[in-house]
């Protein structure tokens, strides 16, 4: 926040679990895709960082169940061929 004065004031918030994540608010789905080891972590946890939301990996979706995170992280192409997050990103 920037005050009347020019003081820029900042409020940390601890980023929210799958668990945590309202089920009753609609979010739209930003899919972080490319190349593997192109840094597409370090842009969800911004992400993250910038929303208090947290995101997910592709291969989570897939083998640990559907969440209401926003934020999915892929590799394109995918070694495995797995679109894990089903209809959740499109």
């Amino acid at each position: 926040n920037v005050e009347a004065d020019g003081n820029v004031t900042c409020a940390f918030g601890a980023t929210l679990g799958p668990e945590q994540i309202p089920e009753d608010v609609e979010f739209v789905n930003t899919i972080v895709v490319g190349y593997p080891g192109a840094d597409k972590r370090v842009v969800m946890r911004q992400m993250e960082a910038m929303t208090t939301l947290s995101g997910r990996d592709a291969w989570d979706f897939e083998y640990l169940g559907m969440t209401k995170q926003p934020f999915i992280k892929t590799n394109y192409p995918h070694h495995e061929g797995i679109w894990g997050w089903q209809e959740h990103g499109d």
